[in-house]
């Protein structure tokens, strides 16, 4: 038979078990945009703008199939959840060099 304070306690902590898994699903497959323009690269949610980097701060990409790491001089952007993370390495690249080659 369960105390006093054993009830307590899975009151106090049944709640808050129940929303681990919600919180892993949401933040699993919530809804994440990345827009490549001239001038910059950004990354957006339903919320708005959650990250940015310029590509002339670019100078490093890392990453596996499926996410990206952009690395500047001193600010980082990391990318995860993207279809193919290479082809849009490729498509940054060759707007980076567009954009210089015009300047």
């Amino acid at each position: 038979m369960p105390t006093l304070a054993d009830v307590i306690l899975i009151g106090v902590l049944s709640p808050t078990l129940a929303m681990i898994p919600w919180l892993i699903i949401h933040f699993s497959f919530r809804r994440m945009v990345y827009v490549i323009t001239t001038q910059r690269v950004l990354v957006s949610d339903s919320s708005g703008v959650i990250g940015e980097m310029r590509l002339s701060e670019i100078s490093g990409f890392r990453g596996s199939r499926t996410s990206l790491l952009l690395s500047g001089n001193g600010p980082k952007l990391w990318l995860p959840r993207l279809p193919d993370a290479w082809q849009f390495e490729t498509i940054i690249r060759k707007v980076s060099d567009k954009v210089s080659d015009k300047n």
